[in-house]
C-alpha cells in the first residue's frame, strides 16, 4: 500500500507540524536538560538492558528472574544507588537481543543499541509504508523521539512488527520469522493471529511458531528451564503489582483504558473490568469490517490500531507500528477533518506528556477515534460502497 502524495499533511503545513513536534519533544526533554545529561542517560530504560548483557557475562542471569530486590541489588551495584526503581519484564529469549551489550561500556552499548534497532525500525517502515520522504519522517518523528528520549526497544519491537506485516504477502517465510521473534513483548501481536488466519497466510503461522519454539528451546538451553520458572514465579506476577499498583506518569504513556483509569485514581479492579468490556466492545466493533476488507492494507491497519487498545499493557514507545498504521490511513483520507485525528495519533508519544500532567490520559479516546475512521474508510472502499 503506498500513501497518496500531498503538498500538506493532511490539513496542516509540514512546517507547522514539525514545530508542534520540536516544542513537544523539547518539553519532554527539559527535565533531562536541567540536570546532569550523563547521569540522566544512564536512568533510561536501556539500563534494564545494558545490565542483562552484564549478568549474562556474570553467569548471574538468576537475578533478572528473581525477586524485585534481587534485581534492585545487581542494578544499583553496576549503576549506583542513584537509579530509580526498576524491573526485569522479558521473557528469557529477549537475552538474545541484549546478550551483545556485554562486551561494551554503557554508553556506546546504548548508542549501538539505539542505533541498530533504529535502523530496523526504519527498515520496517520502509517496507510497510512503501517510501520515507520528508513528510513520512515528520510524522514518524513523534515516536522515534520519545523512543530516543526513553532509552527503550520499541525500534526493535516495531521494526519486528512491521517487516511481518510487509513480508506476509511476498516472503512469507521471513514474516513468520520477524513475527516469532516479537513473542519478546507478545502482547503487541495478540490480534496478528487473527490477521493471518483470515488471510490463510498459513505458511506465515508456520514459520513463526517455529521461530518461537526455536527460540524459547534455545533460551531453555542457553540460560535454564529455571529461567523461564523465574519469568513465571516472579516477573509476571511483579508485572501485575506494577500494573495495579505503582503510579506515576508513566501510566499516561500506556495508551489502554485500564491504564487512564489508573492514572486518574480509578481502582485496579474497576479499571480492569472497565477496559475488558471496552476491548471486547472495540473487537466485537472491529469483527465486521475486518472480515468483509477486501484490501489486505486496510485490514493490516485495523489489526494494529485496535491491538493498543484492546491490550492493557502496552506503552507509546511501542506504538511505532500505530504512527505507520495513521501514515498509510492518511494517505487514504484525502482532504478531510477526519485526518487530524489520525495525525493526533502520530502525535501521542510526545503529547501524552504534557497531557499526563494536567491529568488527561486521553490517548484511549483518540486512537479508538481513529478505528472509527478506519472502518469509515473500509466501509467507503467495499464493493457496495464503490459500485453506488
Amino acid at each position: 500500500m503506498q500513501v497518496a502524495q500531498t503538498h500538506k499533511i493532511g490539513p496542516l503545513d509540514p512546517a507547522i507540524l514539525l514545530g508542534i513536534i520540536i516544542v513537544l519533544a523539547v518539553f519532554q526533554l527539559s527535565p533531562m536538560l536541567s540536570g546532569d545529561i550523563g547521569t540522566a542517560l544512564k536512568d533510561r530504560d536501556f539500563v534494564n538492558y545494558w545490565l542483562s548483557g552484564q549478568l549474562i557475562f556474570e553467569h548471574q542471569t538468576s537475578k533478572l528472574f528473581g525477586s524485585l530486590d534481587s534485581y534492585m541489588a545487581a542494578l544499583t551495584a553496576h549503576m549506583g544507588p542513584q537509579v530509580q526503581p526498576r524491573y526485569w519484564s522479558y521473557p528469557p529469549h529477549f537475552l538474545f537481543f541484549t546478550a551483545p551489550l556485554a562486551v561494551l561500556n554503557y554508553f556506546p552499548a546504548m548508542a549501538v543499541f539505539m542505533a541498530a534497532s533504529c535502523a530496523l525500525f526504519l527498515c520496517g517502515a520502509r517496507l510497510w509504508i512503501g517510501r520515507l520522504d520528508a513528510k513520512i519522517m515528520i510524522l514518524l518523528s513523534p515516536f522515534i523521539a520519545f523512543n530516543l528520549i526513553a532509552g527503550q526497544n520499541g525500534f526493535l519491537t516495531g521494526g519486528l512488527m512491521m517487516l511481518g506485516l510487509g513480508w506476509r504477502k511476498s516472503r512469507p517465510l521471513l514474516a513468520g520469522i520477524a513475527f516469532g521473534a516479537l513473542t519478546i513483548k507478545p502482547q503487541l501481536g495478540i490480534l496478528l493471529p487473527f490477521l493471518l488466519l483470515i488471510e490463510r497466510r498459513y505458511m506465515v503461522i508456520f514459520s513463526a511458531i517455529v521461530t518461537s519454539i526455536v527460540l524459547v528451546a534455545s533460551s531453555i538451553l542457553v540460560f535454564g528451564m529455571e529461567s523461564w520458572q523465574g519469568y513465571l514465579v516472579n516477573n509476571l506476577p511483579e508485572m501485575k503489582k506494577v500494573m495495579w499498583e505503582w503510579q506515576g506518569i508513566f501510566l499516561s504513556f500506556m495508551p489502554s483504558l485500564f491504564a487512564s483509569f489508573r492514572a486518574l485514581n480509578i481502582a485496579p479492579n474497576l479499571a480492569i473490568i472497565a477496559h475488558s468490556l471496552f476491548a471486547v466492545a472495540i473487537f466485537v466493533y472491529c469483527l465486521g469490517p475486518f472480515l468483509r476488507c477486501k484490501d489486505d492494507g486496510l485490514r493490516a491497519i485495523l489489526v494494529v490500531t485496535a491491538t493498543f487498545v484492546i491490550s492493557p499493557y502496552s506503552f507509546l514507545y511501542d506504538a511505532g507500528p500505530l504512527s505507520a498504521a495513521a501514515i498509510l490511513l492518511l494517505g487514504l483520507l484525502g482532504h478531510s477533518r477526519k485526518n487530524l485525528v489520525v495525525i493526533f495519533v502520530a502525535l501521542l508519544p510526545l503529547a501524552a506528556f504534557p497531557l499526563g500532567l494536567i491529568a488527561m490520559p486521553i490517548a484511549p479516546i483518540v486512537i479508538t477515534a481513529m478505528i472509527v475512521v478506519a472502518v469509515q474508510t473500509i466501509d467507503a472502499n467495499s464493493p457496495a460502497a464503490l459500485s453506488n
